[in-house]
């Protein structure tokens, strides 16, 4: 019976009249007080007819087993338990379980939801299920094999035994594994814990395939992008030291993988299979299947969109490692790596260098108005907000490098845009009569009084003296120190038809979130609007010559992010081996490959002791700092890892690091 519904506690005499009124008046005042939130009192009055007995005890009983569970009070429930037989079977045995839960007794729990599950309808059986589940996940070995004991072939046992073999693939505990696994499939057939077994057993099956030492490349080698795979195959081959053997120490024999330059590490001979994803998405899944088959102990790629998110489906199923370097953000996760500087990094980096060592504090953003535009708009804001600073002022342009746009955004910026001819004409007043006082200061400062004085600017002068008139004019300038009546302008309308409102450049530094050749073209359009002296900040994709190129001196001391700089020891070492190896510079995608692949060497083949999927998984999770030429690597507790950017500036036409 479920409590009414009141609005408000009934009065205490109300209360008492239902108690010693009609029969089921009692009843009726403790569910009246627990509806209104007065347990002590409903409880007090429960067991008193639990007392008195009659025909409203089995019913008082009930809700007193409701109002003790849901107050946690186990210990009072398990004691009440042997008499509620009245009550409905599979309640019954959910308050046995749940009582034996929280008394820390999970093993009798466990059984105690598999009778509630038999007796309930099949969404509550599926929400116990799931709760037998969750119990049997945080057993020891030695418990699970104490209740599969007790009954090996009830459900609750088969899930036990379900455990005990997922158990032993984490570990890589194939044999022990697989004969639980293929009893699981003879004693429950066409049950879901058959279901779950054939899954695992599959994964068995691909684990004891799997050969120490190699490794799978999911790359577009053709297709639309097979530029960019050949590139970061490039960078893999190079992180794998099959192109250029390792040197071999005195004494000792090893093909295992080192980094240009380090020493021979130990560890499986190193064997890579490549997989060509053509670009699309579904070819990159079967790729994923054909290296698990082919027994890879983790993989690298793909590098793009749809096709790495798929790719990252199946390796999760699969439970193979997977490290992709995309841009993908939301692909990591559960196994599944992404090697890539994230862009809330790239942003904070950037900064907190301005603000931090360059003492920047007020900023404005120009932003193209596109999806990524608009990211990196808010990115840069909260970043800005974290650190102290100010946000002056925010404006969008359509996407291009339309001139026009850009400018009046700038204009935007800096209140100039849009002006009446009434507002030009009060800046340019006003901007006259700062001009009159400043020569007024000048020429006291000098104390030339007594000498010739200029003639006024025509625009100023009530009338202007011809030249047989100047020492009159002279003797009529008031001493220094005077105080002199403001005298009215008189404008020159040539001079005003001329005049350019000067821009408000409240801001120290502007942040354009857009490529570096588009921001290399809208540079010049700053000092043209004679926005001066303020600092260019960019993005990631500034990291190239073109910024300088077509930039030039507009782009001279700006500031931004980069993944990857040779200058820096880390990745000098990587430049030079690429150059000797392939006759070129290595780009972004190259770096990110090598690391990648250097990751699951270091991660796993020189592992020898422990060269499974699961414990490569493991290792990869807990990367803190490792080696990269890409800057020290870290995994974050996303999945994604990468190094902090390094801070780039523009010095004497040249990109060089500016920390």
């Amino acid at each position: 019976m479920e409590a009414p519904a009141v609005a408000a506690p009934l009065p205490e005499r109300t209360a008492r009249e239902a108690t010693t009124g009609a029969p089921g008046a009692s009843l009726a005042a403790a569910l009246i007080y627990e509806a209104a939130g007065e347990a002590a009192a409903a409880e007090a009055a429960y067991r008193e007819i639990l007392s008195a007995g009659g025909p409203e005890a089995a019913s008082a009983r009930r809700r007193l087993a409701e109002l003790l569970g849901g107050g946690a009070r186990y210990e009072e429930l398990l004691a009440l338990l042997p008499v509620l037989q009245d009550a409905d079977p599979a309640e019954l045995w959910r308050w046995r379980a749940e009582a034996a839960e929280a008394t820390g007794a999970p093993e009798q729990a466990v059984w105690d939801y598999g009778e509630a599950a038999r007796r309930s309808d099949p969404m509550v059986a599926e929400e116990l299920t799931a709760r037998i589940r969750a119990l049997l996940d945080g057993m020891d070995p030695a418990a699970l094999e104490h209740l599969i004991a007790g009954c090996p072939f009830c459900p609750e046992g088969g899930y036990a035994r379900l455990r005990q073999a997922r158990l032993a693939l984490a570990t890589g505990q194939l044999d022990l594994a697989e004969p639980i696994l293929d009893a699981l499939l003879a004693d429950f057939a066409n049950d879901p814990i058959a279901a779950a077994a054939a899954r695992h057993r599959a994964e068995l099956t691909a684990q004891r395939a799997i050969q120490p030492g190699r490794y799978g490349l999911l790359l577009p080698l053709s297709g639309p992008l097979q530029v960019f795979g050949q590139r970061a195959l490039r960078g893999a081959l190079l992180a794998s030291r099959l192109l250029t053997p390792a040197p071999e120490p005195s004494g000792v024999s090893s093909s295992g993988p080192a980094a240009p330059g380090d020493p021979a590490r130990p560890g499986p001979e190193i064997h890579l299979a490549v997989f060509d994803t053509e670009g699309d998405p579904e070819v990159a899944a079967r790729g994923v299947e054909e290296l698990a088959r082919q027994g890879v102990v983790g993989i690298v790629g793909p590098l793009k969109g749809a096709a790495a998110s798929r790719a990252a489906e199946v390796a999760r199923r699969l439970q193979v490692p997977l490290v992709t370097p995309t841009p993908v953000a939301e692909v990591s996760g559960e196994g599944v790596f992404r090697l890539y500087l994230r862009e809330q990094d790239e942003v904070s980096r950037l900064v907190e260098f301005a603000v931090r060592v360059r003492g920047l504090r007020r900023f404005a953003v120009l932003f193209p108005d596109t999806l990524s535009g608009r990211r990196y708009r808010d990115l840069f804001w909260d970043a800005a907000v974290a650190e102290g600073a100010e946000i002056t002022g925010v404006e969008s342009y359509p996407a291009g490098v339309e001139g026009g746009a850009v400018g009046d955004a700038i204009e935007r910026l800096t209140g100039v845009y849009g002006l009446t001819k009434a507002e030009i004409r009060e800046r340019f007043e006003a901007e006259e009569r700062i001009r009159v006082h400043r020569e007024r200061d000048l020429l006291e400062a000098l104390g030339i009084f007594d000498e010739e004085p200029a003639a006024p600017e025509p625009a100023l002068a009530p009338e202007a003296p011809v030249a047989g008139e100047a020492a009159e004019a002279r003797a009529s300038l008031p001493p220094p120190g005077a105080v002199v009546e403001e005298q009215p302008l008189v404008i020159d309308a040539e001079r005003l038809a001329a005049y350019r409102p000067a821009p408000v450049v409240d801001f120290d530094a502007v942040f354009l979130p857009t490529s570096g050749l588009e921001a290399a073209q809208l540079a010049p359009q700053f000092p043209f609007r004679d926005v001066e002296g303020v600092v260019l900040l960019g993005i990631r994709s500034w990291n190239y010559p073109t910024l300088v190129e077509v930039g030039d001196e507009y782009v001279e001391g700006a500031l931004f992010p980069a993944e990857l700089y040779p200058g820096l020891a880390a990745a000098r070492e990587f430049f030079a081996a690429y150059r000797r190896l392939y006759g070129e510079d290595p780009g972004v995608i190259d770096a990110y490959a090598f690391d990648a692949v250097h990751l699951l060497l270091t991660q796993g083949a020189e592992q020898p002791l422990d060269t499974t999927r699961p414990a490569l998984a493991r290792r990869l999770w807990a990367v803190w700092a490792a080696d990269g030429v890409t800057g020290p690597l870290t995994t974050h507790p996303s999945g994604d890892i990468a190094a902090a950017p390094k801070i780039l500036t523009v010095r004497r036409g040249r990109l060089v690091s500016a920390e």
